[in-house]
């Protein structure tokens, strides 16, 4: 791990651990109300969900080129071992073709 990720992850471990002693935070409403339990839950999911959804559209759009590029190289490597081992087979054939006096 680099260290900025490490530093990253001692930050979000010591925020999570003050929320904890502090007994958290409650999710409220815009008029003041606590919203209920399974709706802070259903908010989370639908946030994490939505951060995977762009990270996934992030990593599509401006990863694709480099795979790209690598699938052709490999496509490339298929098509030569293809030939090889027709190349291959047709001299078996005439080989095998071939007669002697």
């Amino acid at each position: 791990m680099s260290p900025l990720r490490h530093v990253f992850a001692c930050l979000l471990l010591s925020a999570s651990l003050c929320q904890a002693a502090a007994g958290g935070q409650r999710a409220t409403t815009a008029k003041g109300g606590v919203l209920q339990p399974w709706l802070v839950g259903l908010a989370a999911v639908v946030g994490f969900l939505f951060i995977v959804f762009v990270l996934l559209i992030v990593k599509r759009l401006f990863f694709t080129k480099e795979r790209s590029r690598e699938e052709e190289k490999e496509e490339e490597k298929d098509e030569e071992r293809r030939l090889e081992e027709k190349m291959r087979k047709m001299e078996d054939v005439e080989d095998s073709l071939q007669t002697s006096f």
